[in-house]
């Protein structure tokens, strides 16, 4: 497996994200089935190329984020990534790509990360009583502290946020609208806390700021 891992590895290349087979705009969120039966979405600003053949099943992740409902087939499942690759063992699994690594959550099962190349192995496992999240990176892997928001939440067309840091939420909704989104300095450690639909995330604002009795400015439409 580890060698599969690091022949991977070796034949990644970073190709532009708009070449991709599937991806999506900002604010927008997509789905697709593959050839499989396995059901891909796609965060806001992500993009995934699939290369099936008679061995193995591999999905790139070109950019952004996606969450895969694994189907039912006998060939191993990889998800390839900037930092390295992922064996699936899991039926559901969620990716994302972050500045500090990638993310990676799944649902039941196990998943096995080959960090870079795939010289070395980290396992993260969920059961009944899941485990947080992993970050890993070329160089290795550590579990992601919790800062309160539902990893999960956007493949429900929401984001759902427990005690969060205002400063927090609102880089994760940045991720959904364009131009710059961000609060003054003195706010950003109140907290927030509900499910909010992304579909509107202009209303999303005026709810949060509304709760913690905020002021909104718009420089621009952007």
């Amino acid at each position: 497996t580890v060698g599969t891992a690091a022949w991977l590895g070796r034949d990644y290349t970073p190709l532009p994200a708009l070449l991709a087979q599937q991806h999506s705009d900002t604010g927008e969120r997509r789905r697709f089935e593959l050839d499989d039966g396995s059901l891909v979405q796609l965060n806001s600003d992500s993009a995934v190329d699939s290369d099936f053949n008679a061995q193995r099943r591999l999905l790139i992740l070109r950019r952004g984020e996606i969450i895969v409902n694994v189907g039912a087939d006998q060939r191993p499942f990889w998800v390839q990534t900037r930092d390295g690759i992922i064996r699936a063992q899991s039926p559901r699994l969620l990716a994302r790509e972050r500045d500090d690594g990638t993310l990676l959550a799944i649902q039941g099962g196990a998943a096995t990360v080959f960090p870079g190349a795939g010289s070395t192995a980290d396992s993260v496992t969920h059961g009944i009583q899941a485990t947080k999240p992993l970050l890993f990176t070329a160089s290795g892997s550590r579990t992601l502290a919790e800062n309160g928001l539902d990893v999960w939440s956007w493949g429900d067309g929401v984001i759902s946020a427990r005690n969060m840091r205002l400063g927090d939420f609102l880089a994760e909704l940045s991720r959904y609208r364009p131009g710059v989104l961000r609060c003054a300095d003195e706010v950003a450690d109140r907290r927030v806390s509900g499910t909010y639909q992304l579909a509107n995330n202009d209303q999303v604002l005026a709810l949060v700021a509304q709760s913690l009795h905020l002021r909104i400015d718009y420089r621009t439409r952007y």
